[in-house]
């Protein structure tokens, strides 16, 4: 598998990682290390920290980024993030975030979620999965607040482009019953070679089996919007919405194969974005 795809490229370009962390008891935090590259081939690096307190975004010269082509190892400003863990020191004016975590083995999908799409040269977004899940081990102080996710579960994905999609959904959940379980629903509509169109990448790991609701499979979005989405893939039918009000509602997701329900699963502490670029009127 191959990490990093940005050296040499020309801009517009994009890439980056989401590394989202759930304490036992719940609380996440995520992590984005990134890369920019313009058109005029000047580079920005980056980290955003996403918490329930707030988000924040570190910017700091491209020369300041490092990232491995062989092995999943990311260095930004001083903090390094790879397959053994992370170490943080992360200041900017009202946060800082220091400490650090241990990882257990990864758990990657069994082929490049992108499937046959990712040689296609018309999509401008590429996502893919580093883990669905590994346990973590270790302390970080956000803000002088001490979080403990020894015992609790990570998940890293990837994204690469030259554009963002118009519109997109994206939505993230682990948790645990006898095995652990793991969630990644990415809907977007972007702007291809071959017109417009929406990009469906759906992951769950349940009970040990893989599925995996995707367009090059067949998968139709029938609904999305910041209320929910509903996909279907033959028998397979996935549904996810936010479950209240807020900033940061539930998130209830439910899988059916057919008639029987495979689960239904209700997480307060769901990664949940519904995007949208506004148009000038």
């Amino acid at each position: 598998m191959k990490y990093f795809y940005g050296a040499g490229k020309r801009g517009p370009y994009f890439e980056g990682w989401q590394l989202r962390h759930q304490a036992p008891g719940g609380e996440t935090l995520s992590l984005f290390p990134m890369l920019r590259i313009d058109r005029a081939g000047g580079t920005t690096a980056s980290v955003r920290v996403e918490s329930r307190e707030g988000t924040w975004n570190i910017s700091c010269p491209g020369e300041s980024f490092q990232a491995s082509e062989g092995l999943f190892q990311v260095w930004v400003k001083g903090s390094l993030f790879n397959r053994k863990g992370l170490w943080l020191d992360l200041r900017t004016g009202g946060m800082t975030l220091c400490g650090e975590l241990r990882y257990g083995p990864f758990t990657p999908l069994k082929y490049d979620l992108m499937g046959p799409l990712g040689a296609l040269p018309v999509f401008p977004v590429r996502r893919g999965v580093i883990s669905m899940g590994h346990r973590l081990e270790g302390v970080l102080l956000l803000n002088g607040r001490r979080i403990d996710f020894t015992g609790g579960t990570g998940f890293i994905e990837t994204v690469r482009g030259t554009d963002r999609p118009s519109t997109s959904l994206w939505s993230q959940s682990i948790w645990r019953e006898e095995r652990s379980n793991s969630i990644l629903v990415s809907v977007e509509r972007v702007s291809t070679l071959a017109g417009p169109r929406v990009s469906c990448l759906c992951a769950v790991l349940y009970g040990g089996r893989e599925y995996r609701l995707v367009s090059y499979r067949g998968a139709s979005v029938e609904q999305w919007s910041p209320a929910g989405t509903l996909i279907r893939q033959g028998a397979l039918r996935l549904a996810v919405e936010p479950a209240g009000e807020g900033e940061h509602p539930p998130v209830r997701y439910q899988l059916w194969d057919g008639d029987k329900l495979l689960f239904d699963h209700l997480d307060p502490w769901a990664g949940y974005r519904f995007t949208e670029e506004k148009k000038d009127s």
